[in-house]
């Protein structure tokens, strides 16, 4: 007849009555050498270390790369338009960032350039104290984070080179707006 073991009553932290060991401090105080399955167990768990470090390193390169990227397309605001030319009536696609811009039809020569700014060290887009109310520039539209893209008709204007300009308010601190101009576009005669 056996007898079943019962368990020992504990005084503190892993303490029995009995002089032995609780298993917890048995593992934690015999060695590798002497037990094969411990082994196993620590190969699994450097296994499992290496893993880790590589997926934190995955995490950390692509919180790199977010913080290299999204600035980069930040900056980028603009418009693009499908075709560089077309007569008033005609269907163009302007496209942008998903931000709130509101699009302009501008003549090339009324559009104002880049400058200088900051001592010299960088360029800075123009700007304007609200949206342009000036001569022969016509409002197309406006961009929304949900529309990044819309149709427009090419207003009845002269024939000639113009530029699609967006007023961008959040581009510039202050009451100003920023506005940025895309590349020529001809309106045919």
């Amino acid at each position: 007849m056996t007898l079943a073991r019962r368990p020992l009553p504990t005084t503190g932290v892993g303490h029995t009555h009995s002089s032995r060991p609780s298993p917890d401090e048995h593992r934690r105080t015999v060695g590798t050498l002497d037990r094969p399955d411990r082994a196993a167990d620590n190969l699994l768990d450097r296994g499992e270390s290496v893993r880790r470090n590589r997926n934190m390193t995955r995490v950390f390169a692509l919180v790199a790369v977010c913080l290299v990227v999204i600035p980069a397309a930040q900056a980028d605001v603009g418009a693009r338009l499908d075709r560089s030319r077309a007569y008033p009536g005609e269907r163009v696609r302007a496209t942008s960032g998903g931000f709130y811009l509101s699009l302009y039809l501008a003549p090339a020569s009324t559009v104002p350039q880049p400058r200088r700014c900051r001592g010299g060290t960088a360029i800075c887009a123009p700007t304007s104290l609200g949206p342009p109310k000036r001569k022969g520039w016509v409002w197309l539209g406006r961009f929304f984070p949900t529309r990044p893209s819309f149709h427009f008709r090419v207003p009845a204007v002269r024939p000639g080179p113009y530029r699609p300009v967006v007023y961008c308010a959040p581009c510039t601190r202050g009451p100003r707006g920023s506005l940025i101009a895309g590349d020529l576009f001809f309106v045919l005669g």
